[in-house]
């Protein structure tokens, strides 16, 4: 692989690498955004002390499909790849050190954020001691031209790809990480797959959802560590029925939730193209229920409000049993036809459903310990219990288990309940 190293001042930097000029490929990297400012001012303080030493690294795009099509000249999806980066203006494609281009530098001087440190000037004429100033909190438009020269004369290593195949962008990609880890999911959405693409559209559309869900502004459960496409995945494991191709033996009453059960089903789209083609595992009927199903539960979840104090506040579901329940209860309404008249209504019947069915289960699986103590019956195995069972949706068996047991419950309810959240015909 050709690999040209330089390195380049701040101001040729911001000028030859921009959001007009690089292409930040979400299917392939983190999101941007995501470095808090106390991030930024480190990463921008490493560089006046010369202390960043991993280069910001690129793929040449022209160059790259230039020696695609001399050298590999049947990898059209590669070819159009290029094509399509070049079409809208980007020359290049970003691979590592997105954050530190355009959230750290690019982000200084366009005012996102102040620093505060020191600041060495690069402005010493011969034969003066070289001098430096400390600065609080001051934006680049505030400071002194000198030290806003300084700021431009910091210097960064680039490096540039110029053979790179599409489906080696994401080879590439993971293997600069090594350095800071990629968690499973950033490494599974980097693999060249329509799945990703599919999952991160639904995330965007549903932006309002994941404040609701997810834990945190760090980890592999946060907005920043990809945990919305997790999520989704997950949901996707659990309700698709019906796959094809080379995982046409799978379904969501056999899929469990784990790290492998996840890697399986991108890693089983990788070059697949289309989507929803003769060769994909992906059956498209049950991707579009899948997406609607979705799109109603965050609708609801994203409007749901804790009414107890003074002033309503948006409510977090942050119990894994609570979101799973009100997935299932969501998917029958859906299915089923029915309408949600209030939310909040919708969510207070699932709590109760949920606490009824736990203490029946408690109570049931109490007896059977004193049945099995007294030798009427084998020892209970408490898994296959409701309220064990909603602490267990990565395992398929337990998982369909509790949720047959919830559908049947919120079936009846619904028959017998004064309920006024919602109006439907009775399942029959």
């Amino acid at each position: 692989m050709a690999l040209t190293y330089k390195e380049m001042k701040f101001s040729d930097v911001l000028n030859k690498y921009n959001k007009n000029t690089v292409y930040h490929d979400k299917i392939i990297q983190r999101r941007l955004g995501n470095w808090s400012v106390a991030d930024k001012v480190d990463c921008l303080e490493s560089y006046f002390r010369n202390l960043v030493s991993h280069p910001i690294v690129f793929a040449d795009a022209a160059e790259c499909l230039s020696w695609i099509q001399s050298n590999d000249k049947l990898n059209e999806d590669s070819k159009q790849y290029y094509r399509d980066r070049l079409g809208t203006g980007h020359r290049f494609v970003s691979l590592d050190g997105a954050h530190k281009l355009f959230d750290v530098i690019h982000g200084f001087v366009n005012g996102d954020y102040s620093y505060t440190g020191v600041i060495p000037c690069s402005s010493v004429k011969p034969g003066e001691t070289p001098k430096s100033q400390r600065f609080e909190n001051t934006f680049y438009k505030d400071l002194p031209l000198e030290y806003q020269m300084s700021f431009m004369n910091a210097t960064t290593m680039t490096a540039v790809y110029e053979d790179l195949t599409a489906q080696e962008l994401s080879v590439v990609f993971i293997k600069l990480q090594k350095g800071v880890p990629l968690n499973d999911q950033q490494v599974r959405r980097a693999n060249r797959t329509k799945l990703t693409e599919w999952i991160m559209n639904l995330a965007d559309n549903n932006s309002a959802l994941w404040d609701r869900v997810l834990k945190g502004e760090r980890g592999a459960q946060s907005l920043a560590g990809s945990g919305d496409e997790e999520f989704i995945a997950k949901m996707l494991l659990a309700t698709v029925k019906t796959w094809s191709n080379t995982l046409a033996k799978k379904s969501n009453k056999n899929f469990n939730l784990r790290k492998c059960d996840l890697d399986q089903i991108y890693e089983a789209g990788i070059e697949i193209v289309p989507m929803f083609g003769c060769d994909s595992p992906y059956h498209a009927p049950e991707f579009e229920r899948v997406a609607r199903v979705f799109n109603l539960y965050s609708s609801v979840v994203s409007e749901l409000f804790n009414t107890t104090g003074k002033t309503p506040k948006p409510l977090k579901l942050q119990s894994k049993a609570e979101q799973w329940m009100l997935w299932w209860a969501v998917e029958y309404i859906e299915e089923n036809g029915l309408t949600i008249k209030d939310t909040n209504d919708l969510y207070k019947f699932v709590q109760s459903l949920i606490a009824t069915l736990s203490a029946k289960s408690h109570k049931a699986f109490a007896i059977a310990i004193e049945k099995a103590e007294e030798g009427e019956v084998e020892a209970p195995v408490e898994s296959n219990y409701f309220h064990r069972g909603l602490n267990l949706p990565h395992q398929a068996t337990q998982r369909q288990q509790t949720k047959e047991k919830f559908i049947e419950a919120f079936e009846e309810a619904l028959k017998t309940s004064t309920c006024v959240m919602m109006s439907y015909a009775a399942a029959k």
